[in-house]
């Protein structure tokens, strides 16, 4: 399990460090759009620290599945959907940011709690 995670965490980084480096290119070369172009930068770093942060839900969804611990993964899930709200709902007044925010969130509480 730790060698997994290992390896997805260090996937994920260099994902992120890679679409950080890169993300203005891409969006270039998939838009050109002006307006498009100038709301994808504003969210890059977002969508880059999904990779990262996205790592311990998904190696997790994988670990769960595998042994077919649909109950544990079904309460962990619960738990995890009731902090999206929560943390979407605060986050309204920063509008798009607020909803990056909460997703990453998410991401991050999925993984977090399996890791005890």
């Amino acid at each position: 399990m730790r060698l997994s995670l290992g390896w997805g965490f260090g996937f994920g980084i260099a994902a992120t460090l890679t679409l950080l480096a890169i993300g203005p290119w891409l969006i270039d070369l998939m838009t050109a759009s002006p307006d498009v172009r100038v709301a994808a930068r504003d969210y890059l770093v977002y969508a880059a620290l999904a990779s990262v942060i996205g790592t311990f839900a998904f190696t997790y969804d994988g670990i769960y599945i595998g042994p077919t611990w649909t109950r544990d993964m079904r309460n962990l899930m619960i738990v995890s959907l009731a902090l999206y709200f929560a943390a979407w709902w605060l986050m309204r007044p920063l509008g798009n940011a607020g909803l990056w925010i909460a997703i990453l969130l998410f991401f991050g509480s999925r993984g977090g709690p399996a890791g005890g």
